[in-house]
């Protein structure tokens, strides 16, 4: 009996943990960026500690979903997925927020950062695409925003605002 409530409980964690967690890149979904990075501006708002947005923004991938088809268009959101994980920090919010298009919330940042953490992105992708040919390199757009307690706006308009503000 008990094991049997055990292994209810964990899948109804694993479901609950799915329902924010895109599954093709195993990052957050929209919903779960959405989720999570308003309770950093939560946060934000009653610490006085800054938050950056970045929009990143896959400008290729329709073009190798045309020339090559779906599959080699998922291996790149893969691929994109693992160069994210490795150029922010592990408590920065990460996700695929839809499409082609990935955001970023880094946590305790300032506007001072943004350069550094666009240039470790940068420097990451770069290792990546020296490596491939081509038509398999990864090009990207990129926004970014710093958000304070003095500027804070609901989660979507903040990214929107990030994709406006192209820094690369």
């Amino acid at each position: 009996m008990v094991n049997r409530t055990l292994e209810r409980v964990k899948a109804h964690r694993e479901y609950c943990e799915n329902l924010l967690i895109d599954e093709l890149t195993g990052l957050n979904n929209r919903k779960g960026f959405i989720t999570l990075s308003e309770q950093q501006l939560r946060i934000v708002s009653r610490t006085k500690k800054g938050l950056v947005f970045f929009d990143v923004k896959i400008t290729n991938l329709n073009k190798i979903n045309q020339d090559f088809d779906f599959k080699e268009g998922n291996r790149v959101l893969v691929q994109a997925a693992v160069i994210l994980k490795a150029s922010f920090r592990k408590t920065d919010i990460l996700s695929r927020y839809k499409g082609d298009q990935f955001t970023v919330c880094a946590i305790d940042s300032l506007k001072s950062n943004i350069d550094l953490m666009v240039k470790r992105f940068l420097t990451n992708l770069k290792l990546y695409n020296d490596n491939m040919p081509d038509y398999y390199k990864i090009k990207v757009r990129i926004g970014a925003i710093s958000v304070g307690a003095d500027n804070l706006l609901p989660v979507e308009d903040i990214i929107q605002l990030a994709a406006e503000n192209i820094v690369k």
